[in-house]
């Protein structure tokens, strides 16, 4: 090596260490044109320039390093990264392929090429590589749930639940993947989707996402129970439909006459004393939380709870 590209190579060295790339890549360039057959220069040059931004500029290098290497793995990635930064997902597509082609457990490579036919909408390609990954890195479990989210995107439901299910079972807090199980359950499994609503709760009350889908959940499973007549069901949604605060009147005189046809009279008689309170007056009401206080034995409450109406409606010959 000439002696002067020889310190300028040691200072670009020294330059890259400390963090002043600018100055690293200027000495670098300064070995090249005294020896441009300094490829360790030269690969150095290409990856500070890559960290500048100026892609073009390091695709350059690498190119040219690549000519006179053309299976080195690491040179074939980086020539891919900086393409792919660059904006040229068609020209890293091949070249993360060659790296996955001469070593397919090269994880960088065949994550790269997944993200770049993902953003070239081959879902299909991601899919099958993202499968490889999977199959490399069992516990990785973020590319497991990419999986899954591009099963769902392809029409690909089933697939995409066994995915989720593993990923759930191995990683128990994995909030995200809980939530879009319940999302392809919905349809299929409303209980099911549920449950892993629960889940999700029992970590994260406030969990993104998982109150709007929870609300989707009810109000499909509740038009199934009322199409079908099913009472038990209607009111297990219908307490889920109030857990989740939508505490309508409506809804909980619904549920809590549903309680009473169903003989549980003590939940009918607490979602009937909440409404007594906002509607003293209503004598409907009123009857019949007196009838499942006396039936519960509390006599003296379900008194109380007439002379309420009374005094709320004095002169109602009604009353």
């Amino acid at each position: 090596m000439h002696p002067k590209a020889l310190a300028s190579h040691q200072a670009g060295l020294a330059y890259e260490q400390h963090g002043d790339l600018q100055a690293a890549a200027v000495e670098y360039e300064k070995a090249l044109a005294l020896d441009p057959r300094l490829d360790l220069t030269r690969t150095h040059l290409a990856a500070v320039r890559h960290q500048l931004g100026d892609y073009e500029a390091a695709i350059g290098h690498y190119r040219q390093l690549v000519e006179a290497q053309p299976d080195d793995l690491k040179l074939l990635y980086n020539l891919g990264a900086s393409y792919s930064s660059a904006g040229r997902p068609a020209d890293a597509a091949p070249l993360f392929l060659r790296c996955a082609r001469l070593d397919p457990t090269f994880v960088p490579a065949l994550s790269s090429l997944a993200w770049v036919y993902r953003q070239q909408g081959n879902g299909d390609a991601a899919i099958a590589v993202l499968g490889q990954l999977a199959s490399l890195q069992p516990e990785d479990l973020e590319v497991r749930y990419q999986l899954a989210e591009l099963l769902r995107d392809q029409g690909r439901p089933i697939e995409a639940i066994a995915q989720l299910q593993g990923l759930v079972g191995q990683n128990t807090g994995h909030l995200a993947g809980r939530l879009l199980l319940a999302d392809l359950l919905a349809e299929r499994d409303a209980e099911s989707a549920w449950q892993q609503l629960s889940a999700i709760w029992e970590k994260d009350p406030g969990f993104v996402g998982s109150r709007l889908l929870a609300e989707r959940i009810v109000q499909r499973a509740l038009g199934q129970a009322e199409g079908t007549g099913d009472r038990l069901a209607e009111a297990t949604w219908l307490d889920r439909k109030i857990l989740i605060g939508e505490r309508e009147p409506v809804s909980m005189r619904r549920l809590a006459d549903l309680y009473r046809d169903l003989d549980r009279t003590a939940k009918a008689a607490a979602l009937y004393q909440e409404l007594h309170l906002l509607e003293p007056g209503d004598l409907d009401l009123s009857s019949v939380l007196a009838s499942c206080l006396k039936r519960l034995g509390k006599r003296d409450e379900a008194r109380t709870v007439l002379e309420d109406v009374l005094q709320a409606r004095p002169d109602d010959p009604e009353v």
